[in-house]
């Protein structure tokens, strides 16, 4: 086999299409490609983007009084013909760069930065400057020569047998902090980044974890938790919906309060299932572990921890039972309100709100006595503060030293996050710079304190 490189204009290529440079049915797929596909090709030339090569078989062909001729056979690049022909014809017509419901990235929509003067057209009302600039384009060509039938075949299957880049790989390669906040989260090690151990140790994926799986679910829990405090509710989180979330958010702020959150929340979790012995979770695991945290954070203290795994483990346990009773044609109620909700397409809206309320009504069922409500109130109103201010003299219940009333602090002697009432009898002034902050100092403080 001899492979010699080259180009050929679109313009000759499409001249000898159908022509001189045909297609062998007995393997090639025909036409397949969607408009989509199509709309995308040329646009991807007409932005000066570099196609991958054309593979060409070239045939030598007689007949009986001796003429020969040379024709050629596409052994790669029949979709990328058929979208050329066709526009040429005026069979397509391109994307409108501003259209809302274009396929083309948010960041393209930006025609001040990224001109696309052929936005909405058919090839004939292109202006001619663009028709010409598309039908000079080069494109890359190998033609093949001195190759018999099985070579040219073997050829093509290895041409096609490449992995193609999967959704959530293409994803990956999308502008803005979102991409990077996905990839280090769910983690990427070809490009250094072995995610968090959230991810990489505790979650267990069907057909295991490689070609973006872990960052895809990563990507769809951090849509349901921003989701939440967007909408108030559960957002959907089809791989479509992923896609236009990428798409659309490519002002991300991975700086922002809600994004250190979700951080916050996964990192207590790798906390709270540090040495697990449990079985592996799974993917809707994952995402109601996340968003049943980020539920009770701020509300309960933190007495709960030392529950978390021993609750999760009944969980899952109730769950299998459950999954098991299923199977043997018996009502479970951990199969009717979650398991029959938590296949991997399982990703709709509804779906998902219904296994989460019957997750967390589980685990505050097996939290028990250790899920205890803060107060609700936070803070000391000012009617408390001067009661406690006047109570204590004006001085600091540390170093007895005089407090002016503009550098007053007033302190929860049993903290609020260990469910401290914000009450005058559970209050003490002191001096900012005295204000109790280690751990041991403040139980030390709490031991001494008599209202």
């Amino acid at each position: 086999m001899q492979v010699n490189s080259s180009t050929m204009t679109v313009k000759d290529m499409m001249s000898d299409y159908r022509k001189t440079i045909t297609v062998n049915a007995e393997y090639q797929r025909g036409e397949v490609w969607s408009d989509e596909q199509k709309r995308k090709l040329i646009d991807s030339i007409l932005r000066g983007y570099q196609l991958p090569f054309f593979y060409l078989h070239e045939i030598v062909q007689s007949n009986t009084r001796g003429d020969t001729w040379r024709v050629h056979q596409i052994i790669d690049g029949q979709q990328r013909c058929n979208a050329l022909d066709q526009f040429i014809n005026g069979d397509l017509q391109l994307y409108n760069a501003t259209d809302e419901n274009t396929k083309l990235p948010s960041f393209l929509r930006d025609t001040d930065k990224y001109p696309c003067p052929w936005g909405g057209q058919r090839f004939k009302t292109l202006p001619e400057d663009l028709q010409e600039r598309l039908l000079d384009t080069e494109l890359p060509v190998a033609f093949i020569t001195e190759a018999d039938d099985y070579e040219v075949r073997d050829l093509f299957i290895r041409l096609q047998s490449g992995s193609s880049l999967n959704n959530q790989e293409k994803r990956d390669a999308y502008p803005g902090q979102f991409s990077q906040f996905i990839v280090e989260l769910g983690g990427k090690p070809s490009r250094g980044y072995n995610g968090y151990d959230f991810f990489k140790d505790l979650i267990l994926l069907q057909g295991g974890s490689g070609r973006g799986q872990k960052r895809e679910l990563a990507a769809r829990i951090t849509m349901l938790f921003l989701g939440r405090r967007e909408i108030g509710g559960i957002v959907a989180t089809s791989r479509e919906n992923i896609d236009e979330f990428y798409d659309t958010k490519q002002d991300f702020d991975a700086t922002a309060q809600e994004c250190r959150r979700l951080l916050d929340v996964i990192g207590k979790l790798e906390q709270l299932l540090a040495g697990w012995n449990g079985p592996k979770l799974v993917g809707h695991n994952a995402i109601a572990l996340v968003l049943f945290v980020d539920s009770i954070w701020d509300d309960y203290t933190r007495a709960w921890e030392a529950s978390f795994a021993n609750a999760l483990q009944r969980f899952l346990t109730f769950y299998e039972e459950g999954r098991q009773a299923n199977k043997e044609g018996k009502s479970h109620s951990a199969w009717l309100n979650y398991g029959q909700y938590a296949s991997a397409s399982s990703v709709g809206p509804d779906r998902v709100r219904r296994r989460q309320e019957f997750f967390d009504s589980c685990m505050v069922a097996f939290l028990g006595d250790s899920l205890v409500p803060l107060d609700p109130k936070r803070a000391f109103n000012d009617l408390e503060k001067r009661s406690i201010y006047w109570r204590d003299g004006g001085n600091c219940r540390v170093c007895d030293g005089a407090v002016p009333w503009h550098e007053a602090v007033f302190h929860h002697v049993k903290q609020h996050k260990d469910g401290g009432r914000t009450e005058v009898n559970n209050g003490a002034l002191v001096h900012g710079p005295c204000h109790p902050l280690s751990e041991k100092a403040v139980a030390d403080f709490a031991a001494s304190f008599q209202p």
